[in-house]
């Protein structure tokens, strides 16, 4: 939602309605946007694929190299310079650990397009929020989408909150359906007794 948001300029037409304008404004065919996921765990890789599905370049970024059909994978730190260098949309998908707390700062903002929008669905620490802010306000980027914060609820008094160029979501990406999720517990303890491998095991070294 965020992505064809971002490609159709939603928060352009959106200020255009609080001043009463009704124009146009250009839009770029898919094909010739480039979306980067950075994060290709099993959100980064599905989103990655849908986003490739609908027509739009698509580029993913992960610690390790991976190798996934119909979309270019990248790697380690040049990995990143390139992979920021090089799109139109940052989707955040990385798992929050101690590498990549704070990734999204003044330094990685000047790495991006002026053009470029940055989606954050991941955790609100991976950004240090003032240079956001400050990117935001100097034109280095052009838009944010924001789903996770440092602190939430997002506080009122935020700047986020009523800045043009920042869409606000209240931590929605992945609500939890009690149903489903059950489900998953549920077959995990049957594994468990059962003796059988147990899914979705959290790699302490890895911190996810």
């Amino acid at each position: 939602m965020l992505t064809l948001m971002a490609h159709r300029n939603a928060l352009g037409y959106i200020q255009q309605q609080h001043n009463s304008v009704w124009q146009a404004l250009p839009q770029t065919p898919a094909v010739d946007v480039t979306v980067s996921i950075l994060g290709l765990g099993n959100m980064g890789i599905k989103t990655a694929k849908l986003i490739a599905g609908i027509g739009y370049r698509t580029l993913g970024w992960s610690r390790r190299q991976k190798t996934l059909d119909t979309i270019d994978c990248l790697s380690g730190n040049d990995g990143l310079l390139e992979i920021l260098h090089q799109s139109d949309i940052v989707i955040n998908l990385l798992p929050l650990t101690t590498e990549t707390e704070g990734l999204f700062n003044k330094e990685t903002f000047e790495k991006m397009k002026s053009t470029a929008t940055f989606i954050n669905l991941a955790r609100g620490g991976h950004v240090i929020e003032e240079d956001l802010l400050s990117a935001l306000n100097q034109g280095t980027i052009k838009h944010a989408m924001l789903d996770v914060f440092n602190v939430e609820p997002l506080p009122a008094d935020h700047a986020f909150w009523h800045h043009e160029k920042v869409a606000i979501l209240p931590h929605i990406a992945a609500i939890t359906d009690p149903k489903t999720a059950s489900a998953v517990v549920a077959q995990n303890i049957t594994a468990f007794l059962r003796g059988d491998p147990v899914a979705h095991i959290v790699d302490r070294s890895r911190e996810y």
